[in-house]
């Protein structure tokens, strides 16, 4: 049985990769045959997102999501298992990889940001996408509320190129910004040998610009870039090419 291990990035949540997860997971044939099951997707959602929310997201630090990122691969006792990572957790999936008991088989970048040389996370975006964060930021101690990205900035910026209507009923489903992940810098981290990796470039993304993603795939050495045809939230957007390229890498 094939195993997949998938984690959202930062300021969302397993949620988003719900209709993923379903066509990954659904039968190939009708009716499906008993006891076939043949894949099997976990969803990871980090500290503070999602199932797993606990309080002030902007306390939470790397090291507690790479912890959560290493307790569901042994607390499913994975062995054979593919790591998938979008946006920012691309960065905590590869410092991951030093401490997991069990390597992954394949890792999967999608528009994955990689502070490989240290620094924060949010260093590694253009200016332009910069700004969008840290104007959320400034809002948040303004008003003395949870940093979030406005509605304008996920319809123009997360979610562009998307139907109207599906962007306006995925609004609702953006969680507060956890800067102390984006904000904390970091040292420089070494890819293990061995481990496979591909890269899955959005084509439409404007958080991360398609030139930067394919500067992020050479410097973490991936074996594989393949393009997409998409706006950064991927799953949203082209889910059923998304889970095609997942089962077949």
């Amino acid at each position: 049985m094939k195993d997949y291990v998938i984690v959202h990035t930062p300021g969302q949540s397993s949620w988003h990769w719900g209709k993923l997860w379903a066509l990954m997971t659904a039968p190939k044939t009708h009716p499906p045959a008993l006891f076939k099951k043949t894949v099997n997707v976990y969803l990871v959602d980090l500290p503070g997102h999602g199932s797993n929310d606990h309080g002030d997201t902007t306390e939470i630090l790397r090291e507690e999501c790479v912890y959560e990122i290493e307790k569901a691969v042994e607390t499913n006792k994975l062995k054979d298992y593919v790591l998938v990572a979008h946006g920012f957790s691309a960065s905590l999936v590869v410092q991951s990889l030093a401490s997991l008991v069990k390597a992954p088989s394949k890792v999967v970048l999608i528009s994955g940001v990689v502070n490989t040389q240290g620094g924060s996370l949010i260093s590694q975006l253009p200016l332009r996408s910069r700004s969008l964060f840290r104007v959320a930021k400034l809002k948040s101690m303004l008003l003395r509320r949870p940093a979030k990205l406005s509605p304008a900035v996920i319809r123009n910026y997360i979610c562009n190129g998307m139907d109207p209507m599906d962007v306006i009923q995925n609004l609702g489903f953006y969680e507060a910004l956890p800067s102390g992940i984006l904000e904390q810098k970091s040292s420089s981290m070494v890819i293990p040998d061995g481990i496979p990796i591909t890269y899955v470039k959005l084509n439409q993304d404007k958080i991360l610009p398609p030139s930067l993603q394919q500067q992020v795939a050479k410097e973490v050495g991936a074996s594989k870039v393949i393009d997409i045809e998409a706006c950064h939230q991927v799953s949203l957007h082209r889910p059923a090419e998304l889970a095609e390229l997942l089962l077949n890498v």
